[in-house]
């Protein structure tokens, strides 16, 4: 690596040493400490590491002081050089809601923090510029993310079967989820398993009751509820909102809190969503006999738009070798090729040029499942990246207005992401990837059903199985949910 390199990285994103990201500054944004042992020694562990790299703390009054009059691209730089501590009051588990218009498969997010030190250009956190632009991690102590995770697992129990129903799979969403997590906790007295689907299966009857359910469905979903055979596999997303590995040797979250956790409840699974390279964490887990129910999803795209897209960020070649080297591990790997980035000149030989290195570092058989999304937008994302990078190529003559789709995005139109999604896809299945499962991502309504016509049959493209979260839980749990549920239903 290029000390030129190093020292851009360094100016773009604060202190980094050996490469790894260290804040320049750090604010704790905790009213108090009273009564909360774990949480302060949590807290005090953090700064330690982050003042032994040389950040310096500023209080809550002077950060907020310091952002007055400062330009677009000047809030965003001193945010990718902050680190906001906090404590996160509500639940660190939530469920990612459909987004408007689009295609996409259920999720259960963790939230651990919130903006990773990455400086992706497209990042669409960047529609928050203007309330929350500092690197944000919750220090909340390990008890509480463990409680958080034996509550969500009920719900999901429960979640899991109302998506097998039509009349109730589309009223899922983030406020249902904070509703039964909210239940649960108030009514819970000894948190058991038991316990908790009790409460969970008066709390589906009540949801029922208000959405007024054909008693049919009603009649199959209370019966599956109820059955003591049905516990349904879950993936639990630990980057949707940050960067899963990016903080790690700062947070410890993963290696102290997350992981063993998720190792420690039948049939959770976590996923680790990332453009870091620095997986050497994971090598005390490699050789648990559990280790398959951690997922590794890196993001990847050619070099030639990390380069121009991701200033200072980790290139093709090190995250593929970074990954080679944790597959050869056991675990597994699910790539994300997102977002997919139109430009006049696109052509298939950079697809070609992309699967082939990727190939050289992880063949078929070292990945499980894939997925791939063409670049979106959302209206005050793109207003504020216009602002920081008034020259930037993203900003596209190609997108097309939220208004001309079923979505609430800025997006390509549909003859170009079809067009995209189906050379990538046939590039891997030619390259022997044919039989890994794959999905795309946020997609909307008339885009998957464009690329599921029989012109694109060879693409093995599933709305509903996507849609249902079927096609998640069978590539990455490797089980056969539909028939276990059919089975289960038959019962």
């Amino acid at each position: 690596m290029s000390p030129i390199r190093d020292l851009s990285r360094a100016i773009n994103r604060g202190i980094l040493i050996m490469d790894y990201f260290y804040p320049k500054y750090y604010v704790v944004g905790i009213d108090s400490f009273e009564n909360k042992p774990d949480l302060m020694a949590r807290v005090k562990k953090i700064i330690e590491k982050c003042e032994a790299h040389g950040a310096i703390q500023k209080t809550t009054e002077e950060a907020k002081q310091e952002l007055k009059g400062l330009s677009a691209k000047e809030r965003y730089d001193l945010g990718k050089q902050t680190l906001q501590i906090e404590e996160l009051k509500r639940s660190s588990v939530h469920f990612f809601n459909n987004p408007k218009g689009a295609v996409e498969s259920p999720k259960i997010i963790i939230n651990h923090g919130m903006i990773c030190p990455h400086s992706c250009q497209y990042c669409y956190w960047q529609k928050d510029l203007f309330t929350r632009s500092r690197i944000t991690i919750y220090a909340n102590p390990k008890k509480r993310f463990e409680a958080d995770l034996k509550v969500a697992m009920a719900i999901w129990r429960v979640f899991s079967a109302f998506l097998r129903i039509p009349s109730s799979k589309d009223r899922l969403g983030y406020g249902l989820f904070a509703k039964f997590d909210e239940g649960l906790k108030r009514n819970g007295k000894d948190f058991s398993e038991d316990e908790l689907n009790k409460i969970c299966s008066g709390l589906a009857e009540k949801a029922l009751d208000e959405w007024k359910t054909p008693q049919a469905d009603r009649k199959a979903l209370m019966a599956l509820i109820e059955n003591p055979n049905h516990s349904p596999n879950a993936v639990f997303n630990s980057g949707e909102d940050n960067d899963s590995v990016a903080l790690e040797h700062i947070t410890d979250v993963q290696k102290d809190i997350l992981i063993p956790t998720i190792l420690s409840l039948d049939k959770a699974h976590i996923m680790l969503r990332t453009k870091s390279i620095h997986y050497d964490f994971l090598e005390q887990f490699k050789d648990h006999e559990k280790k398959d129910r951690i997922i590794i999803s890196p993001s990847l795209m050619q070099q030639e738009f990390i380069e121009k897209y991701e200033p200072g960020n980790y290139s093709l070649k090190e995250r593929l070798k970074a990954l080679e080297k944790v597959a050869g591990w056991g675990f597994k790997i699910f790539p994300c090729f997102s977002p997919l980035i139109y430009e006049r000149g696109y052509g298939e030989e950079t697809v070609k040029q992309f699967v082939k290195t990727l190939k050289e570092y992880l063949p078929p058989e070292r990945i499980v499942y894939y997925t791939l999304g063409s670049l979106r937008l959302g209206k005050m994302a793109l207003r504020n990246i216009r602002m920081i990078r008034p020259d930037t190529a993203l900003d596209s003559p190609y997108f097309v207005h939220p208004k001309h789709s079923s979505g609430d995005k800025f997006r390509y139109p549909k003859i170009i992401r079809t067009k995209m999604y189906a050379s990538f896809i046939r590039e891997m299945n030619a390259n022997g990837y044919d039989k890994v499962a794959r999905y795309v991502q946020t997609e909307t309504v008339e885009g998957w059903k464009a690329l599921t016509t029989d012109k694109y049959k060879d693409l093995g493209l599933d709305i509903d199985k996507c849609r249902s979260g079927e096609l998640d839980l069978e590539a990455l749990t490797q089980t056969e949910t539909l028939v276990h549920t059919s089975r289960v239903l038959a019962a």
